[in-house]
């Protein structure tokens, strides 16, 4: 949902929407990633799919201009395991922890050593061993194996923390961080990781309070976040000038400019420089800072969101911004239940041949689970929680249309399998 000027949505139209709508051009997706006009897939066999604006040349085929409003495979591109989009460059994370980057570069985001976009994806060669990159309005950050973090880009706000505030054409390293387990970049001129004891850093521009110091300092190296946070699970720092966290206990903390009512406690201005707990909500399993909103997958599997929605993004049937969270248009969530003992598996692909909407009673349909090799078939038993709030009786029924469905563990024990969300502000939840 969202805008749709340059094909965002991926529907074969240029149409917003305030409502999900259906990508239905691909299947057996595993991964989702949006920027500011363009879209990522990434597929079970490895394959990276994009769609929208390519006026940077974010569709990685070697042209420049227009767009596609259809997902088109990216060229050259294969056993890949990860994707990011930044507002105008993407990258893939290969399985040997080679990366690959494509797109708008005029910052030296792409991390290639110019300035030039680039059209096609370019290995970067300076970097070996990452298990993670994230694209974010002008610089990207890289997470290696062990522990340490590298970025490229602008760095006008300190946003590369390498103690300069000196653009980089090719990766270096953040200054005086290890042991970093996560990273998340915000979509301006912030970054953000989250260390093996549990503690989170952050730098680059914090003005409005988006590293949660409770100074609003600016800081081209990293720093703590203020609030003796010792327990965070999940960090989200993709918000122009906030960011959240997500703590063990699985409640939701907010930090940063709050002018699009995006800290969701019922206001509009300001801004929280220290982390802010977000009130009623205490049962969270992802979080996802967008650009100017922020949105929370709870336990039940529904999507509650908050902040800008000018051209529909918050899926909640209107054009109207909310500064309290509200429940998103996913009014019938699927939450299975998968009977068989499969083995803990991070990332899953489930392929049903049909898509069970709002029954109370558990069904049972055929599936195909698939994780870096390993691969389990159904039938299955799911069971589909009722919301009878927002689901008709007419609507509880199976739908007979094929549908793909993406699942992502986002806790351990075999059995329990959360449905990830797609296209809702135009950045992932992960």
């Amino acid at each position: 949902m969202g805008y749709n000027g340059f094909g965002n949505l991926g529907n074969g139209g240029t149409t917003s929407s305030s409502v999900p709508v259906n990508t239905s051009f691909i299947s057996e997706v595993i991964e989702i990633s949006a920027g500011q006009s363009h879209s990522l897939a990434l597929l079970a066999d490895g394959t990276v799919w994009t769609w929208g604006s390519n006026l940077s040349g974010q569709s990685g085929n070697g042209t420049i201009g227009g767009f596609v409003n259809t997902p088109i495979q990216v060229a050259g591109l294969t056993n890949i395991v990860g994707i990011d989009a930044g507002s105008l460059h993407s990258f893939a994370l290969r399985d040997d922890g080679r990366v690959f980057a494509w797109g708008g570069n005029g910052s030296g985001q792409c991390g290639v050593g110019s300035l030039a976009d680039v059209l096609v994806p370019t290995m970067l060669t300076s970097l070996t061993n990452i298990s993670d990159v994230q694209g974010g309005g002008s610089h990207s950050v890289f997470l290696k194996n062990d522990g340490t973090v590298w970025a490229c880009g602008s760095n006008g706000s300190g946003e590369l923390g390498d103690g300069t505030n000196t653009q980089r054409l090719t990766p270096v390293q953040v200054a005086g961080l290890v042991n970093a387990t996560a990273i998340s970049v915000g979509a301006w001129d912030h970054s953000m990781a989250l260390r093996n004891d549990s503690t989170v850093w952050g730098w680059g521009n914090g003005s409005g309070g988006s590293l949660g110091t409770g100074t609003g300092v600016t800081s081209n190296v990293p720093l703590q976040a203020s609030g003796a946070f010792t327990d965070v699970v999940a960090i989200s720092a993709e918000g122009f000038h906030h960011s959240m966290v997500m703590r063990a206990d699985n409640s939701v903390w907010f930090m940063g400019s709050n002018n699009f009512g995006q800290a969701g406690n019922g206001s509009t201005g300001g801004s929280f420089m220290s982390p802010f707990q977000i009130p009623l909500i205490a049962d969270a399993i992802a979080i996802d800072a967008a650009t100017w909103g922020c949105g929370i997958l709870r336990s039940d599997s529904t999507l509650w969101v908050t902040g800008f929605n000018a051209s529909g993004q918050l899926g909640i049937g209107s054009q109207v911004s909310q500064s309290s969270y509200l429940q998103s248009g996913f009014a019938c969530s699927v939450y299975p239940f998968i009977s068989n003992q499969l083995p803990d598996l991070s990332v899953l692909a489930i392929v049903p041949v049909a898509n069970p909407v709002c029954l109370t009673d558990p069904v049972s349909f055929n599936v195909v689970i698939q994780n870096q090799g390993l691969a389990a078939s159904g039938p299955f038993d799911i069971g589909v929680y009722n919301d009878a709030t927002n689901c008709s009786e007419s609507a509880r029924t199976p739908r007979n249309t094929v549908a793909s469905k993406v699942f992502r563990t986002l806790g351990h024990g075999p059995g329990m399998w959360i449905p990830i969300v797609f296209f809702w502000f135009g950045i992932r939840i992960s």
